[in-house]
């Protein structure tokens, strides 16, 4: 009885909701790198190492882990009101091609972080399969889009500021992060700090490569 009184205590039940969306949004990670590997994709930032189609699915895999991470949060953090059945409905999702999007009231950490992140994510999946950055501007448009209208939208309607801010943030930080990489590389060498700031801003990448820096060396970035 002490055991499951302890349990139903908020504080142990929000640990507990923090870990189920951690290993959920790792166990998403993990398939999608094995979606990319079928995909024979070797060495990075190879031009034209994947497909168009092959870009555009790898990036929306890894986006749709970061979406899925962030609405599952908002679920659980719901549980106690909503049950799925009350949460996920096809009234709500008709609702995103009859009625459009809407200006939301989230929390500004959420327009102003979360879809930011996640448009990064999906930008640094394009430029690592060798697009270009416009490529990956609209491709992250599109990532958002298709979430926003065809996912998300069984709960909520689709939102005018994630599909503002998710592609120009992502964009923003996406491509700095590219730009430094290619700043990192451009010597053939890459230090144990380097290595270490790599690992920092884009830790996707460098897990995709299983911590072998030497194939950021061996294949520099040939996209601008």
């Amino acid at each position: 009885m002490q055991l499951t009184t302890l349990f139903l205590t908020n504080k142990t039940f929000y640990l507990f909701k923090k870990a189920v969306i951690y290993c959920t949004a790792f166990f998403l990670f993990v398939s999608c790198k094995g979606f990319a590997q079928n995909l024979n994709y070797r060495a990075p930032f190879v031009k034209d190492s994947l497909s168009l189609t092959g870009k555009y699915a790898y990036s929306l895999g890894l986006y749709s882990s970061a979406a899925f991470a962030s609405h599952a949060y908002i679920f659980i953090s719901q549980r106690d009101r909503l049950s799925v059945r009350e949460s996920v409905t096809y009234a709500e999702f008709k609702k995103a091609f009859s009625q459009g999007p809407k200006w939301d009231n989230d929390h500004w950490s959420f327009n102003f972080l979360v879809h930011p992140v996640m448009g990064y994510i999906s930008h640094t999946a394009y430029r690592n399969r060798g697009g270009t950055f416009l490529g990956a501007f609209l491709c992250n448009t599109a990532c958002s889009a298709y979430y926003e209208f065809l996912v998300g939208s069984w709960t909520q309607r689709p939102s005018y500021n994630d599909l503002i801010i998710t592609p120009i943030g992502g964009a923003i930080v996406g491509e700095s992060v590219w730009q430094i990489r290619k700043t990192l590389v451009r010597d053939n060498y890459l230090s144990t700090f380097e290595k270490v700031v790599l690992t920092a801003i884009d830790p996707i990448e460098v897990l995709n490569q299983k911590f072998a820096y030497r194939n950021f060396i061996k294949k520099q970035p040939v996209m601008p």
